[in-house]
């Protein structure tokens, strides 16, 4: 049994003594022969190169690849695993033909001039009589043209001795060989310097070719791929063939065999030296994704290069995906081997297929149950461990599901959306709510000095003017204003006399300490610099009155005689004139509004474009001046508004927040439990977020359900969390179009990075696809039979002809995939 995911190191373009019939090459090729093929295999062997030919210019020599092949058939080396025939053409285009335009070409060219390109023919080695038919043929087709470019010379008088003659052929000549055999083929451009390098540049590069024909080449897919040796000349190709349906592949170009893949000692030495400092002027192998024969490599180099062709070491061991299905048939037991790339199952309509996956990944609960079908096929699938996989299971409908469920596509993708910036929106409702909390805790400032004096104070906003000093005393609550000022002053300081009547005169220490408590009042008002006349004289009248007061305390000192006495008089005396000042004070405080008015935020939109698609994440949550209020009122009690709130005392607003917040800090402190109320709030009301995906290439709205079947695995594409997909047909409500110019590509990006198991009955998918492995049921003879392979396997049934037979329209799409694939034939 092969193995499904078969990798192999090829070296497609070796020359040997065969080509010393060209000029240059004799002396590099001599020696290169049968009697050397174990020097040639030793170090392929050491190299591990598992596919290789000898591509020698216009000759095929049989005998030495047969040899060779023998050779290798005896099973003496670890890598080597099959040799392919091959040619190196001097194939011929002639400018006039093509209409060629001299300052377009990469080459000057005069109007007489052809231009002639090497190209490497590989032939299938299933027919080893067709193989030694291509050898006579080709020395036939060989000996004619010579005697023709001889003959030419003789009729232009200038003679050229057939052993100096370059022969090259045309398209009609290769077109005349090929169909005199029955033999399949590849045709692979080469490209021995850097395209960007003109001073590299040799002269049967297939970039030499002018821009016409290089057109019509890749737009007609004349060849297969394109081959380089230089890393960088494969870089160069890249960008100037960007876009193009061309392959690229490696090739040594070995001409002597004891310095394999060099030329001599010296290029081995140098080349070793690029290899360790990475240059990419080194020679990389490529390794193509296929078995070893030759329909294994037309599937890699015919098909999607970023699926079968790679120019380094491929590493898959770390890849985690299935690695096989059990069934039992019959009784018996059948192992299918999984490929970590794309697996197809196919079969008519009620073969079993999507009763398989359901049973291998348990979704018989989901999906119905498939006993009565097992029970009549005897074909019993086995359930898989499951355990250490990723996978997303995608039955058919489900695609369809998410995008009529509100939400739900916008909740699977929620990990590409990124966080909105809210530090603005938290700054505008921390400050909110300081200034809310300095409010509290400024009223119950106020409330206190007020309980420590029966007097109130109110203090005009410094705008207006006159500036008023006014102040209520109790209980008649009567509001004196400018003139009256100094007199009401005057009559709470009498009033603080007559407590204790009997009192004698103050000592001047006391005064002195009453006044020092005074004089800060009157410092602030005189630096108010108010030129209302009224309001200079209220300021003139305290002055006086303080030394007023001040004279008659002297007056009176005589009157005291306890000491002790007049101590603790004057001690209430100091708390109560501390109490009218602090009192002052606190009146005279201005204190910003905890919400500004005009206030208006919306937090800005958090976006993350990746590829075509936006993901977006909107605030739904304003700040303006009405849902500030009710943030800062959230962690309140309902029925407490925020007019409410600004006139609260801590105490009282303690008793106001909402109770049931054991859990949030276990603290007295107003500003703890009001700030971890309201975060709490915060994050659960007020940071409520939309989330939409937009796509540059199709709306997310009011397409059709193929529509959204493209979009959703172009979103997977991009999130590719998973490590394996199981879809039940994927081109369902897909529309032919979008299945050739969109899903096969979208499928293929997916599968580089996880394992793809699908159910198709879309011939297009598995053909065009070049799917890894396809798996088949069939039951229509009554009992279910399995096969299982590569596409180009044969060995537990011929895939390409199930693929043909058991999907409607098969026929056609292998047909349209061999106009490459089967060349012979055109």
């Amino acid at each position: 049994m092969k193995h499904i995911d078969e990798f192999v190191k090829i070296d497609l373009h070796i020359h040997s003594e065969a080509s010393k019939t060209k000029s240059g090459d004799e002396g590099l090729v001599s020696g290169m022969n049968k009697d050397n093929i174990e020097t040639l295999l030793d170090k392929l062997d050491d190299n591990k190169i598992n596919v290789f030919s000898i591509t020698d210019h216009n000759t095929f020599d049989f005998e030495l690849y047969k040899l060779i092949k023998d050779t290798i058939a005896q099973g003496s080396y670890d890598s080597i695993k099959n040799i392919l025939p091959a040619v190196e053409f001097d194939l011929e285009f002639d400018p006039e033909f093509y209409e060629v335009v001299e300052k377009e070409s990469e080459i000057e060219l005069s109007e007489d001039k052809k231009c002639t390109i090497h190209v490497i023919s590989i032939f299938n080695d299933n027919n080893q009589d067709e193989l030694s038919k291509l050898s006579e043929n080709l020395k036939e087709l060989y000996k004619k043209k010579l005697n023709i470019l001889h003959q030419e010379s003789i009729e232009i008088g200038v003679e050229i001795a057939k052993k100096n003659i370059n022969v090259v052929f045309n398209e009609n000549d290769l077109s005349e060989l090929f169909k005199s055999i029955n033999v399949n083929f590849l045709l692979i451009a080469h490209q021995k310097g850097p395209y960007m390098n003109r001073s590299m540049k040799t002269e049967n590069d297939f970039t030499n070719l002018s821009y016409q024909i290089k057109e019509k080449l890749l737009f007609i897919k004349y060849f297969d791929a394109l081959e380089f040796k230089q890393l960088r000349s494969n870089i160069s190709l890249k960008s100037y063939l960007r876009g193009k349906a061309i392959n690229f592949i490696s090739g040594s170009d070995c001409h002597n065999w004891n310095f394999y893949p060099m030329n001599s000692e010296k290029e081995l030495n140098t080349h070793s030296k690029l290899i360790q400092k990475e240059d990419n002027r080194r020679f990389e192998y490529t390794y193509l994704k296929c078995d070893s024969s030759f329909e294994g490599l037309k599937i890699a180099l015919t098909g999607d290069s970023d699926s079968r062709i790679y120019l380094s070491e491929p590493n898959v061991e770390d890849r985690v995906y299935l690695k096989s299905l059990d069934v039992k048939v019959s009784g018996n037991p059948i192992n299918i081997p999984l490929s970590y790339g794309i697996n197809a199952i196919i079969g008519n309509n009620t073969s079993g297929k999507t009763l398989l996956i359901n049973t291998a990944f348990d979704k018989f609960n989901e999906h119905g149950n498939g006993e009565p079908f097992c029970r009549k096929y005897d074909f019993w699938p086995s359930k898989l461990n499951l355990n250490e996989f990723d996978y997303e299971f995608i039955a058919q409908g489900d695609i369809v599901n998410k995008f009529s469920k509100d939400k739900e596509l916008e909740r699977e993708f929620d990990g590409k959306f990124k966080d909105i910036d809210y530090s603005k929106y938290d700054q505008i409702i921390e400050q909110a709510s300081i200034r809310l909390l300095r409010k509290i805790k400024y009223n119950t400032d106020v409330k206190n000095a007020q309980n420590g004096l029966d007097i109130d104070i109110k203090l005009p906003s410094r705008k207006l003017k006159p500036y008023q000093l006014v102040i209520t005393t109790s209980p008649a609550k009567v509001v004196i204003r400018n003139t009256r000022v100094i007199s009401q002053i005057e009559a709470v300081i009498d009033k603080l006399f007559l407590i204790y009547p009997t009192v004698k005169p103050l000592f001047h220490k006391v005064i002195h300490e009453i006044l020092q408590l005074i004089i800060p009042v009157y410092r602030y008002y005189t630096k108010q610099k108010i030129d209302d006349n009224k309001s200079k004289a209220m300021v003139d009248a305290f002055r006086q009155s303080i030394l007023d007061y001040n004279n008659k305390t002297r007056e009176n000192q005589s009157q005291y005689s306890d000491t002790n006495q007049f101590l603790n008089v004057n001690d209430s005396k100091i708390v109560i004139y501390n109490n009218f000042i602090n009192l002052l004070k606190l009146k005279d405080v201005v204190l910003s509004p905890p919400i500004k008015e005009g206030t208006n935020y919306n937090p800005k939109d958090a976006v993350n474009t990746e590829g075509d698609f936006k993901f977006i994440k909107s605030s739904e949550n304003i700040l303006n001046d009405k849902t500030l209020k009710e943030i800062l009122e959230s962690p309140f009690k309902a029925n407490y508004k925020y007019e409410n709130i600004l006139q609260m005392t801590v105490e009282q607003a303690i008793d106001a927040l909402v109770q049931n917040s054991t859990d949030i800090v276990n603290s007295t402190s107003l500003s703890e439990r009001y700030r971890a109320l309201l975060q709490r709030k915060i994050s659960s009301d007020y940071r409520k977020v939309k989330l939409s995906i937009v796509d540059s290439e199709n709306g997310l709205k009011n397409q059709s359900p193929g529509k959204n079947a493209i979009t959703y695995l172009r979103l997977k594409n991009i999130s590719n969390q998973e490590n394996i997909y199981v879809i039940d047909q994927p081109e369902d409500q897909i529309g032919p179009t979008d299945i050739k110019k969109k899903l096969k590509s979208i499928l293929r990006k997916l599968a580089s990075k996880s394992q793809i198991i699908m159910i198709t009955h879309n011939p297009y998918l598995v053909v065009n696809l070049d799917v890894d492995n396809v798996i088949q049921l069939d039951n229509t003879s009554g009992k279910m039979e399995v096969s299982f392979g590569a596409l180009y396997h044969k060995d537990n049934g011929n895939i390409i002809d199930i693929v043909a037979n058991s999907l409607e329209g098969g026929y056609e799409a292998i047909k349209e995939r061999m106009d490459r694939y089967e060349r012979n034939n055109h």
